[in-house]
């Protein structure tokens, strides 16, 4: 825990303290607890608030890599093993496909078989021209 200014106060700054608490060892029924000081950190009130609040704003680098890796080794992969493994890792079938369509992935249905499952690859990489 924290014992820091408010960003309000117009007082000099004062340091952050990091403390915690914890029983004070006397035994008994009656368990007491103190406030145990650990040292100065430098922090504000405002930088603590923020690493302790989940962040709103969505990161998508997670579903980019997880299908990077997916399809690192150049072969066309099952869009049903794709969907089960991103599943397993905590990723949503819509952050899958936003991931897709950022990295230009194709997808093609196998031929000549009747239902034929859906396969994701990455694009063919074009040479350019020598000058």
């Amino acid at each position: 825990m924290l014992f820091t200014n408010p960003k309000n106060n117009v007082s000099r700054k004062m340091p952050t303290l990091a403390y915690r608490i914890e029983e004070a060892p006397l035994g008994g029924e009656i368990k007491p607890t103190r406030v145990v000081w650990e040292e100065i950190v430098d922090i504000t009130a405002d930088q603590a608030i923020a690493a302790a609040t989940p962040s709103k704003a969505k990161d998508h680098s997670g579903p980019v890599t997880f299908l990077l890796n997916v399809l690192a080794n150049g072969h066309p992969v099952s869009k049903k093993i794709i969907e089960e493994r991103g599943a397993a890792s905590g990723f949503s079938v819509d952050q899958i496909d936003r991931a897709k369509k950022k990295l230009g992935v194709v997808a093609f249905k196998e031929k000549g078989v009747i239902n034929g499952q859906w396969f994701w690859a990455h694009p063919p990489i074009r040479s350019s021209p020598s000058c």
